[in-house]
């Protein structure tokens, strides 16, 4: 979580905060693009990253100048979507290839060469992606935006990092319990309470510093928990589409068969997992962790330095 002093103002914690994001996933993004074979975790690493440097300029977005933050946030998505789906075969190709290394047959390792080739294929637009931002010159184009955030409502000072952070992190809080509150009904409603998690975890990231300490302490590892919860619902249903993307479209009786006994498998899986969530996150939950949350973020700081 970003750490900085609890008076310093909304704008120095912006610069700092999507500076330091937009540096990972340039980092991440260059390490891929001069590695011809990039391992899982760096792949996910620069998801990740650019997740994060979405929301940070999603939350600071009165600060920000427009037209460039619109600019560095098509490039972020055009990052997001090629590192999704590399992303996509690598998780799907590890659980085929570890089927492979338990049982061997040969359907599956048919199935798991054609992942293989469909990961070569997906890894070109990480590099095209790379080359692209260097080509359009973004370090300068990012230099340019931070050097324009600033504090633009001259009727009111500008506010301390505390107080703009209590405030940002409410906004994002209140989101996640409307979501929250159908999140159990189907898949879709689950999917955007996942978002609002997500989002409520990188602004905890981004504000808790300045906050009650037990904003981090007690409150962080709860979201954390629920994104596994999520990530892992998320993640056969992610397969499933995929599975059935891939029967449509590749057409191949000798891997049609091996898919559609994965995708029953996945829509199980799913099924079961969905059914275990909604007994978790109960509305006895949901409230707890409303009541929670409120108390914490509206309390006083015990500490001045994040």
């Amino acid at each position: 979580m970003d750490r900085l002093d609890a008076d310093d103002g909304a704008s120095r914690m912006a610069r700092r905060s999507i500076r330091r994001r937009l540096q990972a996933v340039r980092q991440y993004l260059r390490e891929i693009g001069g590695d011809r074979h990039p391992k899982p975790d760096l792949i996910h690493q620069l998801r990740v990253s650019t997740r994060r440097a979405m929301a940070a300029l999603e939350c600071y977005d009165d600060l920000t100048p427009n037209r460039r933050t619109a600019w560095v946030t098509k490039q972020l998505r055009l990052v997001r979507k090629a590192a999704n789906d590399a992303r996509d075969v690598d998780v799907f190709l590890s659980r085929v290839e570890k089927i492979v290394e338990e049982n061997r047959p040969g359907e599956f390792q048919a199935l798991a060469a054609r992942l293989c080739e469909l990961r070569r294929e997906a890894l070109p637009e990480l590099v095209h992606a790379w080359r692209r931002l260097h080509r359009r010159d973004f370090d300068r184009k990012v230099r340019k935006l931070l050097d324009r955030i600033r504090w633009r409502d001259e009727s009111v000072p500008e506010p301390s990092f505390a107080a703009t952070a209590q405030t940002r992190l409410q906004g994002v809080v209140t989101e996640f319990f409307a979501h929250s509150e159908h999140a159990a009904e189907d898949i879709a409603s689950l999917h955007q309470f996942r978002i609002a998690g997500k989002q409520l975890r990188y602004a905890m990231e981004l504000f808790a510093g300045p906050l009650n300490p037990r904003v981090r302490g007690e409150l962080y590892p709860l979201v954390a928990d629920l994104q596994e919860h999520l990530g892992t619902l998320n993640d056969h249903a992610t397969a499933a589409q995929r599975l059935e993307q891939w029967i449509a479209e590749w057409n191949d009786p000798t891997l049609t068969p091996t898919l559609s006994a994965l995708l029953q498998e996945e829509r199980a899986a799913l099924d079961a997992i969905v059914t275990e969530f909604r007994g978790w996150w109960t509305a006895e939950r949901a409230a707890d962790w409303r009541r929670r949350f409120n108390e914490l973020i509206n309390s006083p700081s015990a500490e001045r330095v994040a």
